[in-house]
């Protein structure tokens, strides 16, 4: 891994004037960023004739504004987002927005898929297994504040095996910030099988990084049914194969093994890889990592299960960042930072997102180089917490519908120079 320069920053700005976006995003706009909003509203019933014809008539770099409603019962397979550049908002205002998966596949470079506030729970009867799937994408995707839980094993016909919160393979990038993500139980036994869990996370050649994240392995069958699938082993947290990853803040806990009474099994490794090349990487800041817990006949498993020299742990601690979306003209928000007491923080703004893996400041760029300070701010709290207040701006004139501007906080602190997490600010007309 190689280490990317942070950028020259301007004279301190006062936090609590923020303005936050509008001067910030200023030199960005030289070039007019357009971004179209797609409303889509079922008024609370079935959603998923109009999900689905939105993203089969949206145009690359448009929002779709999710309203609540049934997007699951006509519709048990996965969304498919292809290879167009998109933001998927949940506009719930407090109602969650479950949608049975995703699918993202053959994202080219310079694409950009982001998805915001939404539950994405696989359906246990349904084929497509996996939360989220990310294939043969080298374009840049993002995910904040989701809830990504893969299919457990059915109870009764067809044998189904547990899918995973996130599986991403021959991907160049995947970023999770504030999200919540399980694998699959193996689910009780079933004609003559029982399953081993799914993980939390997969990768298969494939580079991510999470941020704030808690991620569990989903629980081993049950039964004393012999198994051509495997021991009913708990999901492992993260499972990497010939993948990398970078870790910062949350947990990675694996799956309890399954109540067998014939078959010897073991629950999941919190983080577990090197089991083919030896190319797999983890790196690990303020992470808490955790083995799952024996039920059965099994022996513990090891809380990593990964060669040593795979495995970089960092010494910072993990930083935060959380901001609503959307956000609307005229909309009072509140913005969180947390890390450490007399952190020097400043929040970069920018419309191009990166990815990359940077080792000496200890986490993953996400926001684009050149970046826009869009906040600069002192933590004095001893809890390490600072909210900032501010009102949305107006949407500069050039643009039109809507904006997704990245955002990363650069922490200045006691332990060095680090970066933290991001997030994505869908920033959309009051009209809608």
């Amino acid at each position: 891994m190689h280490s990317h320069p942070i950028p020259t920053f301007g004279p301190p700005c006062s936090g609590r004037s923020l303005g936050l976006l509008a001067v910030a995003l200023v030199l960005h706009l030289a070039v007019p960023a357009r971004a179209g909003v797609v409303v889509v509203d079922p008024h609370g019933g079935a959603g998923d004739q109009l999900l689905d014809a939105a993203i089969q008539a949206a145009s690359d770099g448009d929002i779709l504004l999710v309203k609540p409603g049934d997007y699951v019962t006509l519709h048990t397979w996965s969304y498919s987002l292809g290879d167009k550049s998109l933001t998927l908002v949940a506009d719930g205002a407090g109602t969650p927005v479950i949608l049975p998966g995703l699918d993202i596949s053959t994202l080219a470079a310079g694409g950009r898929i982001r998805v915001c506030g939404f539950e994405l729970r696989a359906v246990d009867t349904n084929s497509q297994r996996d939360a989220l799937s990310v294939l043969w994408s080298q374009g840049e995707i993002e995910v904040d504040d989701c809830t990504l839980v893969g299919a457990d094993a059915p109870s009764s016909p067809p044998d189904l095996p547990p899918g995973i919160g996130l599986f991403a393979a021959n991907t160049k990038s995947v970023v999770l910030a504030r999200c919540s993500v399980k694998g699959g139980d193996g689910g009780p036994p079933l004609s003559q099988f029982t399953w081993p869990a799914g993980s939390g996370v997969q990768l298969q050649k494939a580079s991510a990084a999470l941020f704030d994240c808690t991620v569990l392995g989903g629980r081993g069958g049950d039964g004393d049914i012999i198994t051509t699938f495997g021991s009913p082993d708990g999901g492992n947290g993260v499972l990497l194969i010939e993948a990398k990853i970078v870790v910062a803040g949350g947990s990675l806990q694996g799956g309890d093994e399954g109540d067998s009474t014939v078959i010897v099994a073991q629950p999941g490794s919190g983080l577990a890889g090197g089991f083919g090349a030896n190319v797999d990487e983890a790196r690990l800041r303020d992470v808490v990592v955790t083995a799952g817990n024996v039920n059965g006949l099994g022996t513990p498993a090891p809380a990593i299960d990964l060669p040593a020299s795979m495995l970089v742990s960092h010494p910072a601690a993990a930083r935060s960042l959380a901001l609503p979306s959307p956000l609307r003209e005229g909309q009072a928000v509140a913005m969180t930072l947390g890390g450490l007491q007399g952190d020097l923080v400043f929040v970069l703004a920018s419309l191009q997102p990166a990815f990359v893996l940077d080792a000496f400041h200890q986490a993953a760029l996400v926001v684009g180089l050149p970046a826009t300070t869009a906040v600069v701010a002192t933590i004095t709290d001893v809890s390490g917490q600072l909210t900032l207040h501010f009102t949305t701006p107006h949407l500069p004139a050039a643009v039109t519908g809507g904006l997704v501007v990245g955002l990363q906080a650069v922490h200045f602190g006691s332990d060095g120079v680090t970066l933290g997490a991001p997030a994505c600010a869908v920033w959309i007309d009051d009209a809608f």
